[in-house]
């Protein structure tokens, strides 16, 4: 169990990115507090005992327990708003419509029905699309309604859990000349139509989308040895999720995509050091060259002894489409993604707020388990079934991170310019 961070008394002279946050929350309920610079300064302290004795609190300047729950509600939704969300998970997809056998997956239709559960905690009116449902027109109309009965200051909450993957830009819009997608169960959904879909929103509606997915591409060649080395590192428990297990127990298979035994032993070397870290309670610049050739010794002591070393008993799963898959299908369906694209290149740019909170960078790759994902299981562990302690998005990204290991990051992005009401609003907080 994971313990959640208190927050620490502020005063007159106190410092720090949490001043920052309750100048904000002042800002937001009408008290001006200065210069939001993170210091606690005299027109802060004035602010502060404006708010308490407008809250009906001791007006002692002093941001405690009770200030805190008060800023917090404050800056979050008016009460008057509505909420609907979207929920989609698939462990499987359409094999036929594909052309080829997709690996399954596992925790993605729990990563749907908890955040589901979430949502109606919250008071939002929910729809969950799962496996066969999840397909592409299915998830566009579920938007498109959305859109058409929200106004501004509601608020779309979009949850996705599955296979994602890029698949070359035949626009030539993409920096990195690649789309990222989501694997619908009958075809990719491109980045650019989810775009376009939020330009169908009413001016001023919020917008919070979480993808468990993976955006792996061409580096997915690299970096599954050393995600092999990560992913056993964790014990999958279909009841309780991922426990880090010991750093005895890190066997790892070479990949048939690795050239040679260099760039393995080079994988193996860069994540060994995080999982110590972990393990020890440590801090990766803390553990001993010594102690990362042992455990990288360990963890290739089975490659190195052939058939009869003790190899992992099944492959980690990761959220990535296999990228040749995700290719073949692109030229499958060449004229149809580029009709998409061009499709949405004309729809109109979006006036809403949209947030992303997504499962790992573009490079790298999600880890999918029985339960739920790694990222989906940290976000609920740190939500806490709403004792979450903290104030916005961006410290709620934080904490999120702080149970993630370096290989998978969760990435924080705004799709639009930054509201700073809408990140600074307790999370999912209609």
């Amino acid at each position: 169990m994971f313990r959640q961070r208190s927050r620490r008394y502020l005063r007159l002279g106190s410092r720090g990115e949490d001043v920052r946050h309750v100048q904000q929350l002042l800002q937001m309920t009408g008290h001006d507090p200065g210069p939001v610079d993170g210091v606690f300064g005299r027109r802060t302290d004035q602010a502060v005992r404006d708010f308490q004795g407008a809250a009906g609190l001791v007006q002692d300047g002093v941001v405690g327990p009770r200030s805190w729950e008060a800023l917090t509600k404050s800056g979050g939704g008016d009460g008057q708003a509505q909420g609907i969300s979207l929920h989609i998970g698939l462990n499987v997809v359409d094999d036929e419509a594909y052309g080829t056998p997709i690996p399954p997956l596992a925790g993605c239709v729990n990563d749907a029905n908890d955040m589901t559960a979430l949502a109606r905690s919250q008071g939002f009116s929910t729809t969950t699309l799962l496996d066969r449902d999840g397909r592409c027109q299915n998830i566009i109309d579920a938007i498109g309604d959305a859109a058409r009965r929200l106004r501004s200051g509601d608020f779309f909450l979009l949850t996705y859990a599955g296979h994602g993957s890029q698949i070359p830009d035949a626009t030539g819009d993409e920096a990195d000349d690649m789309d990222e997608t989501w694997v619908g169960y009958d075809r990719q959904l491109m980045d650019d139509e989810l775009y376009a879909l939020w330009g169908e929103f009413q001016p001023g509606v919020r917008i919070l989308m979480i993808s468990d997915s993976c955006h792996s591409g061409t580096v997915a060649r690299v970096a599954f040895p050393a995600y092999e080395a990560f992913a056993l590192s964790y014990q999958d428990d279909e009841n309780v999720g991922f426990v880090l297990d010991t750093p005895s127990r890190l066997p790892a298979s070479a990949s048939r995509d690795v050239a040679g035994w260099a760039d393995l032993h080079e994988s193996v070397r860069e994540v060994v050091p995080s999982v110590v870290a972990e393990l020890q309670g440590t801090t990766a610049t803390a553990v001993r060259p010594a102690d990362v050739d042992r455990f990288t010794e360990q963890v290739l002591a089975p490659i190195r002894g052939g058939a009869g070393g003790a190899g992992p008993s099944s492959p980690p799963r990761t959220r990535d489409l296999p990228v040749e898959i995700a290719r073949r299908d692109a030229r499958r369906r060449e004229d149809l993604y580029q009709d998409v694209k061009e499709s949405a290149r004309a729809a109109t740019p979006p006036s809403a707020h949209v947030l992303l909170v997504s499962g790992s960078q573009d490079h790298q790759l999600s880890l999918d388990g029985s339960k739920n994902g790694l990222f989906t299981q940290r976000l609920l562990e740190t939500w806490d079934e709403g004792r979450f302690s903290g104030i916005g998005y961006p410290e709620f990204h934080r904490q999120i991170v702080e149970l993630m290991p370096p290989q998978q990051i969760p990435n924080l992005f705004w799709a639009t310019p930054a509201d700073p009401r809408f990140e600074n609003q307790r999370p999912f907080t209609i």
